[in-house]
């Protein structure tokens, strides 16, 4: 009630301003969304009736919340198929050939930047961001045992208050050591005490948060947030400013008026961030985290074996193909004219696989659904020897050659690789269990014979854009 409305957050298209077929694809893709929603409500309604059928609704505590604000990944126009904005493809023409097939099994959407702000209403800016569209979200306790006075509830809480909740309803403590192994303190306040009492102070006294090098904290009913800009002294960058408790939309900075306050605030953050392991800050922002492969993280080889019959493997735990020269060796036996895929990694949105289809070796890349395949020039014996293998000859292209048994079989231009977000889909052996890679063939496409060894090989040759990894760690999250 009252709350300010804020201006336009500067990255928003107006409405009017959009074609009628921009205006088209931005209507598709929110109203995909608002059926996501829609059906994920009547999912959670159907575990809810089913818990009340065998008579534990009343003594069942439910936890609801989401994990953040609106996102703009979409940017000012949505897209179909995010992988091409993130690899720097296009989006407009793309998105208007394939408006049918929003909300399918071949679209990957995000809707425009003005719908996120529409979502966030009233509060400023999204995900990724610590204003309140991004850290501001739902959340429900239902339990009919406990809390006997519904509605609704106003003092400020934050998701790591939930634990300590579960534990304070259950009178018991985090174990300090866990199978051996000593465990980090739960830090957080019981939210518990709201059940009874509705209108009651907070019990929670500060919260920091730190995202991206983005910091904000919040400490009896004030803020203070800054924004980080990568390279930017995070010393001397500027902070606002916000009395939450008389203003919820953080509209009117108040730096200036309480430069003593702000000081402490800042301060008390900083002293929170030690305390909680947040430092030391990295500078390297999102594309850092998303670049950099710690020690002894299964991407932290030149090498990778691969079986037949193996599960899924996610993509953060894959081979990482991109913008760099590689080889696919694979040993493979057939009955007959036995078809289907040796490898796969990726999706309809983007990957590349390595597969037989008529009798032929084919190596495909799809590049935010723009395909390239490569093809052998003859029939594969029934025991082959097959390897594809990637010449980089500059950023995000190259030369793409098949091999049969150590003859060369076939080459080609691959003009386009995916340098950004490569593929959330992952890795798979033998066939392609999320949507098909290729439109040659319809998933899961099994190999009808047998993968004897697959050997993937990466040379130390990758470059990759700061800025494009940015977006995609972004979007990500």
């Amino acid at each position: 009630e009252d709350t300010v409305l804020p201006p336009s957050n500067p990255n928003v298209t107006p409405w009017d301003s959009l074609t009628p077929d921009q205006q088209l694809v931005a209507n598709r893709l929110q109203e995909a969304f608002a059926a996501m929603l829609d059906h994920t409500d009547v999912q959670i309604g159907r575990l809810l009736e089913y818990i009340e059928q065998t008579g534990q609704l009343d003594n069942t505590l439910i936890v609801l919340t989401s994990d953040n604000g609106a996102s703009d990944a979409g940017g000012p126009l949505g897209t179909v198929n995010w992988l091409r904005g993130m690899n720097g493809l296009d989006i407009e023409s793309y998105n208007l050939e394939n408006v049918d097939e929003i909300g399918g099994p071949r679209s990957h959407t995000n809707y425009p930047s003005g719908w996120a702000q529409a979502g966030n209403t009233p509060l400023r800016w999204y995900k990724q961001f610590l204003h309140a569209g991004g850290i501001r979200a739902p959340l429900v306790f239902h339990w009919p045992d406990r809390i006997r006075e519904g509605g609704l509830r106003h003092q400020f809480h934050h998701v790591t208050d939930v634990t300590p909740t579960v534990l304070d309803l259950l009178g018991i403590e985090a174990p300090a050591v866990f199978e051996g192994i000593p465990q980090l303190p739960v830090a957080g306040e019981s939210m518990a005490y709201t059940f009874e009492e509705p209108d009651a102070p907070t019990r929670k006294v500060t919260q920091h948060f730190e995202l991206n090098g983005h910091r904000s904290i919040w400490h009896q009913g004030w803020k203070a947030v800054t924004l980080h800009t990568v390279g930017d002294d995070f010393q001397t960058e500027p902070w606002e400013l916000y009395h939450l408790d008389e203003d919820y939309s953080e509209s009117y900075d108040l730096a200036q008026e309480e430069p003593e306050r702000l000081q402490e605030l800042i301060a008390r953050w900083w002293a929170e961030a030690g305390l909680h392991g947040v430092l030391p800050l990295e500078q390297g922002g999102p594309a850092s985290s998303f670049h950099n492969v710690p020690p002894g993280s299964p991407q932290d080889r030149t090498t990778f074996t691969y079986s037949q019959g193996m599960a899924h493997v996610p993509t953060v735990a894959a081979v990482d193909v991109r913008n760099r020269s590689h080889r696919i060796r694979a040993d493979i036996v057939r009955e007959g004219a036995g078809e289907g895929v040796i490898l796969a990694h990726g999706g309809y949105a983007g990957g590349y696989a390595l597969y037989v289809r008529d009798n032929r070796l084919v190596y495909e890349q799809n590049c935010g659904d723009d395909h390239t395949r490569i093809i052998s020039d003859e029939d594969l014996p029934t025991r082959a020897s097959v390897e594809f293998s990637f010449t980089k000859t500059g950023e995000n292209r190259g030369v793409g050659v098949l091999t049969v048994d150590g003859r060369e079989s076939a080459r080609g231009d691959l003009p386009r690789m995916l340098g950004g977000l490569f593929t959330i889909e992952g890795l798979d052996v033998g066939q392609d269990t999320a949507t098909p890679v290729s439109d040659q063939y319809e998933a899961p496409f099994p190999f009808s014979g047998a993968i004897e060894s697959i050997v993937i090989e990466v040379d130390d040759d990758q470059a990759l854009d700061p800025a494009q990894l940015a977006e995609a760690e972004e979007a990500q999250q």
